[in-house]
């Protein structure tokens, strides 16, 4: 009788057990997810695969992770944005819910770190003075000294992988002393990330695309990505500037503005951007048409991580732990800077990182594409005279061969020398944008090489 009972115990313990062991692991999991970076960041690229190669995972996406909740704007428009708004904050929430790490971690930093700019190297520039770096370096190389970036090849030049500002109104001469002495964790937490950070008093938008754009065509190595963030009128500035130039920012965060500006038809490299916005503008038709515009223009990219991040917004109040900047803004510029370095380094010329202007044509680093440039290069090469030396051909290399594969049918082109192709395609990549050229030197090393050389000849005083 004994024998008979356990055979039942026995049964019921197997399941149990296994039960028990896949409800631990499940607790496990969610436990390293929010509390070790790397296996959430780890988690992410395995739900959404590598920013420059973004693949949905279907078999993950069958479970209910925060990382496929569904995007609001990919529904139907509701009657009153008001209900689209609950959708966003949730969303915003699950989607960004991998950075709840690094979160922490900063939060750490800025409630027990002590003098957190002892050591830290601050320098002016221009109109954008009190910019505290990150101590980061490269050494010059020849296409740096003939950009006047450095003296001599092999020199140390200041560099960082982005620029963060805090911009706000110039009403008040203090204003910006106080701003900088509240940010300085803040700001010290980014500097260890690579981020130089700064305060900028702004009259007007116009004023800040002034300061702004002079700054990154002074200091190409430091301004690679910007980023910024202003509140009220300062916010309202941030959101203009984005129309007065094209591809300006890289990524906004807007807190409140006290006006919203229309996203135009005209503009077409808009940042990311994360809103921050009050209870009340659950009532406001006109503001939240404003604010869904920009979201749903932001979320057209067909890239996994640009579609699902270019566009957050938070209403909840900030931490009142610490004083400064909220850990969830501070995470996503680190995160979104991350990312779109990532997606560069494989495809040239994206949307949201404003590199070109519209009309130009994108490059792709893995397949170096000629035929959408085509045209554009037919115009270069025939602008202007060109000489037509009768030499035997130099300067071989893999591009110029590319070039003149492509335009084999062109037999005015055998008249032209390697030498002056290097050199109207080298200017032609410079004048796209500094990083399309860092993409031809690992494209191609030699045209590389040979286009510095080139470019110091031509700039010489003796010629």
């Amino acid at each position: 009788m004994r024998l008979i009972m356990k055979k039942p115990n026995n049964i019921f313990k197997i399941p149990g057990f296994f039960l028990i062991l896949i409800f631990s692991a499940y607790l496990i999991e969610g436990a390293c997810f929010r509390l070790i970076d790397r296996y959430a960041t780890w988690r992410l690229s395995l739900a959404w695969g590598k920013p420059n190669r973004p693949q949905e995972n279907k078999l993950l996406r069958k479970l209910p992770l925060d990382h496929f909740y569904e995007c609001p704007t990919n529904e139907s428009k509701p009657s009153h944005l008001g209900y689209w708004l609950e959708k966003e904050y949730n969303y915003s929430k699950k989607i960004f819910s991998f950075s709840r790490p690094l979160q922490d971690n900063y939060k750490d930093f800025i409630i027990n770190k002590v003098d957190p700019l002892n050591g830290v190297k601050i320098s002016d520039y221009g109109e954008i003075n009190g910019l505290i770096l990150p101590n980061l370096k490269k050494y010059a190389t020849e296409a740096d000294v003939s950009n006047s970036l450095a003296r001599r090849v092999g020199d140390p030049i200041e560099t960082a992988k982005a620029i963060f500002i805090k911009v706000i109104e110039q009403n008040d001469a203090d204003l910006k002393e106080n701003e900088s002495k509240i940010l300085e964790s803040n700001f010290a937490y980014l500097a260890k990330k690579g981020f130089a950070c700064t305060v900028l008093p702004v009259f007007s938008a116009e004023d800040l695309v002034d300061k702004v754009s002079r700054f990154k065509n002074a200091e190409p190595e430091l301004a690679k990505y910007l980023f910024a963030w202003g509140a009220g009128k300062a916010a309202t500035f941030l959101m203009k500037s984005c129309e007065l130039q094209n591809g300006l920012w890289n990524g906004i965060i807007l807190t409140e503005p006290v006006e919203f500006t229309p996203v135009s038809n005209e503009v077409k490299n808009l940042p990311w951007v994360f809103f921050d916005v009050g209870e009340e503008i659950k009532f406001e038709e006109q503001k939240l048409s404003i604010i869904y515009k920009w979201i749903e223009t932001i979320r057209l990219s067909k890239n996994i991580y640009e579609n699902r991040l270019s566009g957050l917004i938070k209403n909840e109040k900030s931490d009142s732990s610490f004083i400064g900047m909220p850990s969830i803004f501070a995470s996503y510029i680190i995160y979104a800077q991350k990312f779109m370095t990532e997606i560069i380094h494989d495809k040239i010329g994206l949307t949201h990182l404003g590199s070109f202007e519209k009309n130009q044509p994108s490059v792709n680093s893995t397949s170096f594409d000629y035929q959408d440039m085509k045209s554009e290069m037919v115009k270069i090469l025939g602008s202007d005279e060109i000489d037509k030396p009768s030499i035997k051909p130099k300067y071989d290399c893999e591009i110029v061969r590319e070039y003149r594969e492509m335009n084999s049918k062109n037999s005015d082109l055998d008249k032209v020398s390697n030498r002056d192709i290097i050199l109207k395609l080298g200017l032609k990549f410079e004048e796209m944008d500094k990083s399309v050229l860092e993409q031809v030197k690992l494209k191609d090393p030699l045209f590389y090489r040979y286009y510095n050389s080139l470019r110091a000849l031509e700039d010489s005083p003796l010629n």
